[in-house]
């Protein structure tokens, strides 16, 4: 069984290579793991440094965003012909030893998608308002999709050959939500999986400026798939 890590990023020197590090060599029910790097037009030194370890580097010479990042990394994953993907953030907001968690329902035939449920009231570098507002965005995207999504802005996911070939996303801010929307149009099963988090001092995200630009963002782009 073929399992692609993808790590979609942009300006992360800072932290490409303490997340490349921290990927376990092995998993268990996983004979080859192919990593990938996604470059979104970085103008630091991430592509430099990525370059150093043994794994595979893509991207674009300009930022397109985290859809585009992630279509690539789709594209990649099933010109491999990989059984399972896992996306993992550049940022080192995730624990990749969770890679193990996070595939085994998907080894088990149990899901076609799982996603990485945060501690969301553990973290100490969301405010309260931000903590508030990820509850509350869940608990929409669960009563749309009719699905128990925990997490629904979740970027720590691992999906298997099926759910990669069905996916089509359109939203160019990010995949996150539309993709649970796909999932439930298109009968693929979702599992929650509880991970863990590595604290984060003064970080400020790279996907949007403040809490309500994402909220405006993703209720024009929710409006817009549904269109579609």
């Amino acid at each position: 069984m073929k399992l692609v890590i993808q790590i979609p990023c942009h300006n992360e020197q800072d932290n490409i290579l303490e997340v490349l590090n921290s990927i376990p060599e092995k998993f268990f029910g996983i004979d080859e793991v192919d990593i990938v790097v996604i470059d979104d037009g970085s103008n630091d030194d991430t592509v430099k440094l990525a370059n150093t370890k043994n794994v595979n580097v893509i991207g674009f010479k300009n930022k397109k965003g985290l859809s585009s990042a992630f279509r690539a990394g789709v594209e990649y994953a099933l010109s491999l012909k990989a059984d399972i993907l896992v996306n993992l953030d550049g940022d080192n907001q995730y624990d990749a030893r969770d890679i193990t968690k996070l595939i085994k329902p998907i080894i088990e035939k149990r899901c076609d998608i799982a996603i990485g449920a945060r501690p969301i009231d553990k973290i100490k570098n969301f405010s309260f308002t931000k903590k508030i507002l990820q509850k509350f965005g869940s608990f929409v995207v669960q009563l749309v999709t009719r699905t128990d999504v925990k997490d629904a802005a979740s970027g720590f996911r691992a999906f298997n050959r099926n759910a990669l070939l069905h996916l089509n996303i359109f939203n160019p801010f990010t995949y996150t939500i539309e993709s649970i929307i796909q999932a439930q149009n298109k009968n693929l099963s979702i599992k929650n999986v509880d991970i863990n988090v590595l604290e984060q001092k003064n970080r400020k995200s790279k996907l949007f400026k403040s809490n309500f630009h994402y909220i405006f963002s993703q209720a024009s782009n929710l409006i817009r798939f549904f269109k579609l």
